[in-house]
């Protein structure tokens, strides 16, 4: 539901912010943009907090920012480099947390147990007060891509981990979306002719109780090959659910088309899809479609076609229709 922040541009040209408060001229670095004070004085405090990030052996002294990385539609992220070599990430929130029923504290320790399988990045502090979360930068192995048969492995290894006290409840989460969402027109119309569908979905999908551990935004944007292994990056959606709604991120997500979609399907069941698992993908494919739809007009980021969102919305809801409700 929003890019990676993993794909920096260009390494900007830096120069020192001065005057912040409690902190020494020339220790954060700013890109050609200027960044908003609010962002300068949380970036400014978390890295004041160096001597508290869990680092073994420990900082030799407080870490600079080297690159703004994005773009991000819901966060901000800065590399940051420390005197001895070292690289992390810090992330800033950038939309409120409860609104998009995010839970920081289950992405922390969701973080600790996906690093220790070896499918994310190592986190090293967090402060929810300052919505500030740093964790091992990858670098990107420019050699290596990863295929359909690597994103079926890594679902896999993250629905094996240990389950979270947090769930994704895709009616509340609709029904929060569609409160705050006020479309235009031609997006309200389109929502109303799918709305008979997308609540017999939901009904559906109350149901169904194989529940595990899920990225739930596992899009190629926030995948990454590091150290010769494909690892998932922002884990802020992460929560207990369906499997079949992260495969549906996937699939929708990455637009693979049928091939595709059978490809992923068969190496993450460890056999050839049958009917029902094909009318489970389609339910899970529309509700991330319209929740996709809903978040992008609710939160309005610049260089996205809703239009084109739409249309992929409306096929979603005739697959459905088409194929039908899993039964049994």
């Amino acid at each position: 539901m929003h890019l990676s922040l993993y794909r920096p541009r260009a390494l900007p040209f830096l120069g020192p912010v001065c005057g912040l408060p409690g902190h020494r001229c020339g220790r954060i670095l700013a890109v050609v943009t200027p960044l908003p004070r609010d962002r300068q004085l949380r970036l400014a405090r978390v890295l004041s907090q160096w001597r508290h990030w869990d680092c073994d052996p420990p900082l030799p002294a407080e870490p600079t920012v080297a690159a703004e990385l994005g773009p991000g539609f819901s966060n901000s992220s800065y590399k940051v480099s420390s005197a001895d070599g070292r690289l992390f990430t810090i992330r800033l929130d950038g939309v409120d947390p409860a609104h998009h029923g995010i839970s920081r504290q289950a992405e922390w320790r969701a973080l600790h147990s996906a690093h220790r399988a070896g499918i994310a990045p190592r986190p090293r502090y967090f402060n929810p007060d300052l919505g500030a979360l740093v964790y091992d930068y990858l670098a990107l192995d420019a050699e290596r891509e990863h295929n359909t048969a690597d994103v079926a492995r890594l679902l896999r290894s993250i629905h094996a981990l240990p389950p979270l006290h947090h769930r994704l409840d895709l009616g509340e989460r609709t029904t929060r979306y569609r409160r705050h969402c006020t479309p235009g027109h031609r997006l309200a119309q389109a929502l109303a002719a799918i709305d008979h569908t997308i609540d017999e979905v939901l009904a559906w999908q109350r149901g169904q109780n194989n529940l595990c551990l899920c990225h739930n935004d596992l899009l190629a944007a926030n995948r990454i090959v590091s150290g010769g292994r494909l690892q998932a990056l922002d884990w802020e959606y992460c929560a207990m659910g369906s499997p079949w709604f992260d495969l549906a991120v996937v699939c929708a997500g990455d637009e693979l088309g049928r091939a595709g979609c059978e490809e992923l399907l068969a190496n993450y069941l460890l056999r050839q899809p049958a009917q029902r698992d094909w009318q489970q993908l389609a339910t899970y494919a529309l509700l991330y479609h319209h929740i996709e739809v809903l978040w992008f007009a609710d939160t309005s980021p610049e260089g996205v076609d809703l239009a084109a969102k739409v249309d992929q919305l409306l096929a979603a809801a005739g697959q459905v229709q088409t194929l039908g409700l899993p039964q049994g």
